[in-house]
């Protein structure tokens, strides 16, 4: 029984010593990783999220503005075929150029960033780009009236907003 207290009161010490460096061992992991997820959230929100959501704004903006609204303006018969082709190809270089630099800017990022989440907002922008194609090819010179899908439209910017956040709800 002595030897046992004994070997106690001689060990203790250092059983307690190793159980506290385990704790701060332990402690320190956590709060590295938390700081890494952290720093991570902070620079994809500040970098990658927070100076392309204005750009991609002004895509939605632009495209409601210069395509959308002005097609309604020549949405009349028009009895000339080659003034029907030229003005849908002048509707369609317009949205091919705001497409371009939102995907010049912020596409280009993604990519490099994550293929995964690039192929998904690709996928939305492709449906954006058929979408305005073809009221485009509709509503011009055919006196039509096609009524542009602008919950769709919008909703398709909401899908690019949820996956842009995707990342960062997978860290939670």
């Amino acid at each position: 029984m002595i030897d046992l207290l004994d070997f106690a009161n001689k060990y203790a010490d250092s059983f307690g010593l190793v159980v506290v460096v385990l704790l701060f061992m332990f402690e320190r992991r956590f709060s590295r990783d938390s700081r890494r997820k952290d720093s991570f959230i902070n620079w994809y929100l500040n970098f990658v999220v927070g100076k392309n959501i204005e750009n991609l704004d002004m895509f939605f903006k632009n495209v409601e503005i210069e395509i959308i609204d002005k097609i309604s303006l020549v949405a009349m018969p028009i009895e000339n075929e080659q003034a029907i082709v030229q003005i849908k190809m002048d509707f369609i270089s317009k949205f091919d150029s705001l497409k371009q630099k939102v995907n010049y800017n912020f596409f280009t990022l993604l990519s490099s960033l994550d293929t995964g989440l690039f192929d998904a907002c690709l996928l939305v922008l492709n449906d954006i780009d058929d979408q305005v194609k073809i009221c485009i090819d509709l509503k011009v010179g055919s006196g039509r009236d096609v009524e542009f899908d602008l919950g769709k439209f919008y909703g398709n910017k909401n899908k690019i907003y949820e996956l842009l956040y995707r990342p960062i709800e997978k860290l939670d």
